[in-house]
């Protein structure tokens, strides 16, 4: 499923692509076939696929309820950001961020240096040690 999302960094889905899953033994033939006729998201195909495969070791008693749902959220966890890297890819972060980001930063350290002036400084004071006789 990882793999699958890095793969489509570069592009849609090519033969070589399926090729080099295939060559690397993480998918088989007819689990390519089968995603190539469905066609959408590979990814999401896969991972319900994943999630059946753990549903049904959980109920061969292979995993106890704990482990399956720690792996399903992993799993979940693992496709989310894999996602995410394409829809970075494929789409930058807006320049309009950074500058407001840039905006904040900048006001927060004039608001900082006003209040220092103020204070005199920008260490709050601390209650005074007491004596020891």
């Amino acid at each position: 499923m990882l793999f699958v999302n890095y793969v489509q960094l570069s592009g849609p889905m090519t033969e070589e692509k399926w090729d080099l899953l295939l060559y690397r033994g993480m998918l088989k033939v007819d689990e390519i076939t089968i995603l190539k006729r469905i066609g959408g998201s590979q990814s999401t195909i896969l991972f319900s696929w994943a999630v059946a495969i753990v549903r049904a070791a959980t109920r061969d008693g292979i995993f106890t309820q704990e482990d399956a749902t720690y792996v399903i959220n992993h799993l979940g966890t693992i496709r989310g950001l894999s996602a995410k890297q394409i829809g970075y890819s494929l789409h930058q972060v807006p320049r309009t961020y950074f500058h407001l980001m840039w905006l904040c930063v900048q006001t927060l350290i004039i608001v900082s240096m006003v209040l220092t002036g103020r204070r005199g400084t920008s260490i709050p004071s601390l209650p005074p040690l007491p004596r020891q006789e």
